[in-house]
């Protein structure tokens, strides 16, 4: 259990990062725009 909960942790946390770089990625090229 302890394995599977720790993996789903990772999962979560690989999700929020890269949704996080995008956004990140996305704000950066709006204000190059700009």
């Amino acid at each position: 259990r302890g394995k599977v909960r720790r993996a789903k942790l990772y999962y979560l946390r690989n999700l929020t990062g890269k949704a996080a770089r995008i956004k990140e990625k996305r704000t950066v090229v709006a204000s190059t725009e700009k």
